[in-house]
């Protein structure tokens, strides 16, 4: 869970930026408000999500899942948490769909294509991470899309240090997307 003061709980709804009222970001997010006026969230896991989950012997995990539209996304239950699926430029990715500072989702982050190379960032403190190799690039820079050194500087000093996330093979194996990691 994410411990949070109770003034900046909307942060979780309104990460997405659009403030249009509509639920589907933060509806997987649950909040529990104490007393002491600390909010915490949590993650409801949805269930069927018509991906598959198999491991072997050697202790790799392989999940599938259906193909998808260019510029599509899907969430698919991983051994160790949720993984992000999506086609960009023709070629499949997948990477973990949790920032690792603050385990917060990223299953709405941005998706950019620089160089040539996919990259992924959470769209809570700008965290960006390339899609091919997990490799983090930038690290808490601000909040909720915008570059602020102040908010980026107050945000890196909570949660995690620095981490890169995994990135995982995907190949498209008799109509089904095969997800493995690498």
């Amino acid at each position: 869970s994410v411990s949070m003061r109770g003034g900046v709980s909307f942060l979780m709804r309104d990460a997405d930026g659009s403030g249009d009222g509509d639920t589907t970001f933060y509806d997987d997010m649950v909040p529990l408000n104490y007393k002491s006026g600390q909010t915490k969230f949590y993650m409801k896991r949805k269930k069927g999500s018509g991906a598959s989950l198999s491991s072997s012997s050697a202790g790799s995990t392989s999940l599938s899942c259906q193909p998808m539209a260019e510029g599509e996304r899907e969430i698919v239950k991983g051994p160790n948490g949720p993984i992000l699926v999506t086609k960009v430029a023709g070629s499949y990715y997948a990477v973990d769909a949790t920032c690792p500072h603050l385990n917060l989702p990223m299953k709405k982050g941005k998706i950019t294509v620089n160089n040539g190379q996919p990259a992924l960032t959470c769209n809570f403190h700008n965290s960006c991470f390339e899609m091919k190799t997990g490799r983090c690039t930038q690290w808490v820079t601000g909040a909720l899309g915008s570059d602020n050194e102040l908010i980026g500087g107050i945000m890196s000093s909570v949660g995690s240090e620095k981490k890169d996330i995994i990135a995982y093979q995907v190949r498209d194996q008799d109509g089904l997307l095969m997800i493995t990691s690498s």
